[in-house]
């Protein structure tokens, strides 16, 4: 009986969806969609993190960006890095050494103080292994925000969040519970590198998108 009453809630949440939110779809009918554990919310997650790879000449790793100002030594010599546009100073043959503490913006946008090269190693590791495992930061395609994601629980409660930011995505995501049906409401555009912005009309097409680089 309880397997049945929680059932005739689920549908009962689907049918005031469908007859108050015409334009937000909520598919319930493929178990890897719309919820805090499927594959798709993991695509979500991760195309959500903060993506240090745009200085991995530096510090080799996608899941953290040093922040700036960066002191180290180029060739010997003491240089200071003020700036992302600062990285183009190096080429393939400059011998880089970080002088420390310097702090690191995480993939889960928390801050790291790392005051030696034992523990930077101990972070790059951490990344390799989180990469690894099919966790760690992608790249394939950009959200261009602001978007809404519209949410629906087992108790009938709905909401509306509008979301502005790959960090307010990340912790609307991660802080989803096992209770939650939740979807994008669409359409919505992405920035994909080779196509540019692109209008995505269902749940389905932006399924696809996120597993490009997967």
């Amino acid at each position: 009986m309880k397997a049945m009453s929680t059932l005739i809630n689920i549908l009962l949440v689907i049918t005031i969806i469908t007859s108050c939110q015409n334009d937000i779809d909520i598919d319930t009918s493929n178990n890897d969609t719309n919820n805090s554990d499927s594959v798709f919310t993991s695509k979500v997650r991760r195309t959500s993190m903060f993506n240090g790879a745009f200085d991995d000449i530096l510090d080799g790793s996608p899941c953290f960006a040093i922040q700036y100002p960066i002191n180290i030594l180029l060739n010997t010599i003491p240089t200071t890095l003020n700036s992302q546009t600062d990285l183009g100073i190096f080429t393939a043959t400059d011998i880089i050494e970080i002088s420390y503490p310097i702090v690191l913006t995480n993939y889960d946008y928390t801050e790291t103080t790392i005051t030696n090269q034992q523990e930077f190693n101990t972070a790059i590791s951490s990344c390799q292994s989180l990469v690894a495992s099919g966790n760690g930061p992608i790249d394939c395609i950009d959200f261009i925000y602001p978007l809404s994601i519209f949410t629906a629980t087992k108790n009938q409660s709905q909401e509306i969040f509008e979301i502005t930011s790959n960090q307010e995505l990340y912790t609307f995501i991660t802080n989803l519970d096992s209770n939650t049906l939740y979807s994008f409401q669409f359409p919505l555009q992405i920035l994909e590198p080779n196509l540019g912005n692109i209008t995505i009309e269902n749940n389905t097409a932006l399924d696809t998108y996120l597993g490009i680089c997967l």
